[in-house]
């Protein structure tokens, strides 16, 4: 958990932050703006770390409803935004972020909690266009199973503050950066578009060439990346120090240490996926979770993989579902052994593109019922409504937002058994 990660990294000692042995000298007061999906509990435990002598304002910018005990109305500032979707929300708290970094002191320092979601929680178009043109064009690119860091970039293009830019406009002269990583590569400029983060390249006519994404593009957004071109070293001129508190890695390790807990024999991994298809991700998959089977010994054992699969719904603009609903429903039309197991796709931040959902799950005992539906199942996987296979198969794991965000986690438990002698 985030607050958890913030307490192992953050302390003030002697005067000093201290940051995972980072020491960063106190000259005046400690500035506090968080943003993204653990937003919030990052923030609620860096103030009390730093506490009352050395907290100066804070601005703290969430999707949660979660109240925030204990705010102090002059000093602090609470926004709700919105993911995955930009919208009005994401530009009121685009203006509060600008507007808190331009009133600081040079002596202060910077705090920002930054993690996964924040470039749609936070947004600021450039003067050239409407906030009603960067949400059109970046809402078709997302639907277009355009990777996120990709995304990014077009997001930073069209920002004032995004890439580097809010790390310009901030009066404080250091900037700490604490980082929960949700990056396929942990790129840290790529995580919720880098807004003080120094940016050393931003070049969306590469993007746009790659992906072929001019076609879906209006003037005012076409010129305006035209008119961007590939700029370099944004926000780099600042003492900035950023660090990386938390990742998925964090938890496959808690994996490693403790799958024994839960009463298996073993825990593999699988490496990340990412910028590949729902069926690259599920043909990758299969292959190994059935070679796990082949070289298991007799037991209970693991399979952990992680990863943001990119669902195309370019043709289905009112397609219900998420990426993990997604691949757990293809997963069934391909992948029913003959031994006993559970598969589930979840996104850790209890959002999988749909509120109230986290993802969704099958187990060998399902084989038949699936079967019987397989027509149901391919015919609404076309159409890109996974949401409506899992509700008619109630296999939908829902919740509330977690207040976290890692990765979507892809796991596969299964049991080995001896044969019977005959």
């Amino acid at each position: 958990m985030p607050d958890c990660m913030i307490d192992a990294a953050l302390q003030v000692c002697n005067g000093n932050l201290v940051v995972n042995g980072n020491r960063i000298k106190i000259n005046s007061k400690i500035n506090i703006l968080a943003y993204g999906k653990a937003s919030r509990l990052m923030y609620k435990a860096a103030k009390k770390i730093i506490g009352n002598e050395y907290f100066g304002k804070g601005l703290l910018i969430t999707h949660e409803d979660k109240k925030i005990q204990g705010t102090d109305s002059a000093k602090e500032v609470v926004i709700k935004s919105t993911h995955p979707l930009i919208t009005k929300s994401s530009y009121i708290a685009g203006n509060k972020a600008k507007e808190f970094v331009e009133n600081g002191h040079d002596d202060d320092i910077l705090l920002v909690l930054i993690s996964g979601g924040g470039s749609a929680m936070v947004a600021l178009p450039i003067d050239s266009i409407s906030l009603s043109d960067k949400i059109k064009f970046i809402s078709k690119v997302m639907h277009m199973s355009v990777p996120e860091r990709e995304v990014n970039v077009l997001k930073k293009a069209l920002s004032k503050i995004k890439g580097g830019k809010l790390a310009e406009l901030a009066i404080e002269n250091t900037i700490v950066n604490c980082v929960l990583s949700d990056e396929r590569d942990h790129q840290i400029s790529a995580i919720s578009s880098g807004m003080t983060v120094c940016n050393k390249a931003i070049d969306p006519i590469d993007i746009m060439d790659t992906y072929n994404l001019w076609n879906i593009a209006e003037n005012p957004v076409k010129k305006a990346f035209v008119d961007h071109g590939c700029v370099t070293g944004i926000g780099c001129d600042k003492n900035i120090i950023n660090q990386i508190i938390g990742s998925r890695d964090t938890l496959l390790d808690s994996f490693m240490e403790r799958y024994a807990e839960f009463g298996f024999d073993s825990v593999n991994f699988i490496d990340n996926m990412h910028s590949c298809t729902p069926e690259d991700a599920v043909n990758n998959l299969i292959e190994k979770f059935y070679a796990y089977y082949e070289s298991a010994n007799f037991g209970k054992h693991l399979v952990v993989s992680t990863g943001e699969v990119q669902v195309n719904a370019e043709q289905f603009p009112n397609a219900k579902g998420g990426r993990n609903q997604h691949l757990v429903a293809l997963l069934m039309l391909k992948f029913r052994p003959n031994f006993n197991f559970f598969f589930t796709a979840i996104a850790t931040d209890g959002v999988d593109y749909l509120d109230g959902v986290h993802g969704a799950y099958y187990d060998s005992k399902m084989n038949q019922t699936i079967e019987r539906n397989q027509d149901f199942i391919q015919s609404n996987l076309s159409e890109m409504n996974s949401y409506k296979i899992h509700k008619e198969l109630q296999t939908l794991l829902e919740g509330p937002k977690t207040g976290t965000n890692m990765s979507d986690f892809f796991l596969f438990a299964f049991e080995k058994k001896a044969r019977s002698k005959k």
